[in-house]
């Protein structure tokens, strides 16, 4: 059985703990702070995510056993978890606590958050689903019936992409950073080389500082540089410190990462109702951050634990065990 490579668990780990940082809503004076630090963290965590995930994208012709899978493990729990968080936003509404996220006032808004405009997490595995069985739809139609398939494939995923993008169901910037995954694996294989990696972050680096630090603020071609860059340096000091249990500890998140994305909001949520006695003891508001980062992530995963124990993942997921061991 092939070992898993702990570099891009890594990348994981580090995009998901980074996302969940994010998603909290900061008191005290890391209000000030959360808004000068997550502008540079949305240049890269969900590219990051994207990357790998076109990375390890599977290309296998079986048709109807990838569609069932991707809805089984990722369309379902959506359904579940998306509809649990739009109540839950209802319901602590009615409580007075702000949120930043509206819940639907009708069930037409409700259907259409779900189906078309979700938002919090959710919209990135929204866009996983649409783009997975996209490319398993056109991947299967071009079967055959092109010499250059890869190409024609790209082409196609492409103009795809920029419908989607002006009807809004997803975005054109990730949709693009899927299939650049697809590509750097194409290009690279199933490992990426690491004194390519070296030569490719110098080079990189110097061209960024001295062009424009300001575009990796946007969607623009030096975003993409700074993601890649970020993605190739990631990849290179997991694998160069592949011992380290730091860089093991941060993987093993990143081996769960669909549980976190699934239920983090949800935690954090609840996790709302301790900002007055934070605020309290830390009125810079760092405790508070640090805490509910730290406990919605272990408490995702103790989660998928427990619904493995309770034998509720094959239900939930379409498979029998959710939770990852830290094993390497």
């Amino acid at each position: 059985m092939k070992q898993r490579q702990l570099a891009p668990d890594f990348i994981k780990g580090i995009s998901i703990i980074l996302m969940v940082y994010g998603h909290i809503t900061p008191i005290g004076q890391m209000v000030a702070i959360h808004q000068k630090i997550f502008p540079i963290i949305y240049t890269f965590h969900i590219p990051l995510f994207l990357l790998v995930s076109g990375f390890f994208f599977d290309f296998s012709n079986n048709f109807s056993q990838k569609i069932i899978g991707v809805l089984r493990k990722i369309g379902i729990p959506y359904l579940i978890f998306i509809t649990l968080y739009l109540l839950g936003l209802l319901v602590v509404q009615k409580f007075g606590v702000s949120t930043i996220g509206k819940p639907p006032t009708t069930i037409q808004d409700f259907l259409i958050t779900i189906f078309y405009r979700p938002f919090g997490a959710y919209w990135f595995l929204h866009s996983l689903i649409v783009i997975q069985i996209v490319l398993i739809c056109i991947w299967k139609y071009l079967h055959e019936k092109s010499e250059n398939k890869f190409l024609t494939f790209l082409l196609m995923i492409l103009v795809i992409f920029l419908v989607f993008s002006e009807i809004k169901l997803i975005q054109f910037r990730t949709g693009l950073y899927f299939l650049l995954g697809i590509i750097l694996r194409k290009i690279c294989g199933d490992n990426l080389n690491t004194s390519f990696i070296l030569v490719f972050i110098f080079t990189i680096i110097l061209l960024i500082f001295s062009y424009s630090i300001d575009g990796i603020f946007s969607f623009s071609i030096f975003e993409v540089i700074w993601c890649l860059l970020l993605f190739a340096l990631l990849w290179s000091l997991a694998t160069s410190f592949s011992n380290n249990n730091v860089v093991k500890f941060i993987g093993w998140i990143g081996q769960n990462t669909l549980i976190i994305l699934l239920l983090h909001i949800l935690f954090i949520m609840v996790f709302k109702i301790t900002n007055p006695l934070f605020y309290k003891i830390d009125g810079s508001g760092i405790s508070y951050s640090l805490f509910v980062t730290a406990s919605t992530t272990g408490l995702c995963i103790l989660t998928a634990y427990i619904l493995d124990k309770l034998n509720l993942s094959r239900f939930l997921f379409g498979v029998k065990t959710i939770f990852s061991p830290k094993k390497r």
